[in-house]
């Protein structure tokens, strides 16, 4: 596109990422699969990102220190309806203290149990796309400070992935960059934007 320098592109990525998460996005219903994985990498070392996944259906994705109820409790309480039917793994965090009056199913399987029929099937194939995605595409050189942006594209091509059409998808990814304040190179480089729902 005849940019200049690197740093310009990566800039310029950046703020187009910044427009792809939508304040008004709708929270995740009916059967819906909470995990938590760890992405790996020379730079990223070992950072824990939640996952959401509605089966067949949208993703959610955060960047989070720690899976305690309170980190779960934000992210269930901003991206899972009240009504949803929500599975999770055995860790003990995932209970009514973090997910509240939801229904909540436990998936706990061995691993020849899983191979033959997944419980939480649909999360763990979001979160080997993810890892591919980061790995292929950018070639593991995510840093830790910026990853959330990089989970929020991932998450918005995801929820797109059956949208016919890519005016439809340039003209949702315009209006974020219009209706979302602009930031400096230097901004972006000196104060990544962490999960909205982790912001203190």
């Amino acid at each position: 596109m005849g940019f200049g320098s690197y740093k310009t592109a990566w800039s310029w990525l950046h703020k187009l990422r910044a427009a792809l998460l939508q304040p008004d996005r709708k929270p995740l219903s009916e059967d819906v699969e909470i995990d938590e994985t760890f992405i790996g990498g020379k730079r990223l070392g070992k950072p824990m990102v939640l996952v959401a996944v509605e089966r067949a259906g949208r993703v959610r994705l955060a960047h989070a220190r720690r899976a305690d109820e309170p980190t779960l409790k934000r992210f269930a309480d901003t991206n899972v309806k009240t009504d949803a039917d929500v599975t999770s793994d055995g860790l003990a965090s995932y209970n009514p203290r973090s997910l509240g009056d939801r229904a909540h199913h436990r998936s706990v399987q061995k691993p020849a149990e899983r191979a033959a029929n997944d419980g939480l099937q649909h999360v763990h194939w979001v979160a080997s796309l993810l890892k591919r995605w980061l790995l292929g595409t950018h070639a593991g050189a995510v840093r830790a400070q910026h990853l959330q942006a990089y989970l929020d594209e991932f998450a918005f091509r995801y929820n797109r992935r059956r949208t016919n059409g890519v005016a439809r998808i340039a003209a949702r990814t315009i209006e974020g960059l219009v209706t979302q304040p602009t930031r400096t190179m230097r901004q972006i480089i000196d104060r990544a934007r962490p999960y909205p729902a982790f912001r203190t």
